[in-house]
């Protein structure tokens, strides 16, 4: 399932920028990551899949997805859009069950 999603968004200019995020100001970063946020049937079908049996294209973008949010939480929240609060908090928490759940597998 997250394999079709990923390939049904993969056209999204905010999925496409993923691989331009670390020359990017962090204003733009969070705007992309609001972009991001809001395609809810993307995350939440990432959040129950291991990225890894997906595609190392889709790891790589996740893992830069939660280390830029991370950053971005902590060093410059301004940076992340307001109006995308409730929907950045959404895709915080599957990347967090995501990640839990890529621990529990190296267990």
């Amino acid at each position: 399932e997250a394999a079709l999603l990923w390939r049904q968004h993969a056209d999204d200019v905010h999925l496409r920028s993923v691989k331009s995020w670390h020359c990017l100001r962090d204003e733009e970063v969070g705007r992309h990551m609001g972009g991001l946020s809001r395609l809810k049937p993307w995350w939440e079908a990432v959040e129950s899949a291991c990225p890894l049996i997906v595609s190392p294209d889709v790891e790589s973008a996740i893992c830069t997805i939660r280390r830029n949010l991370l950053r971005l939480l902590v060093l410059n929240s301004a940076a992340l859009p307001d109006d995308a609060r409730g929907d950045l908090l959404g895709l915080a928490r599957a990347l967090g069950a995501l990640g839990q759940q890529n621990e529990r597998s190296e267990e």
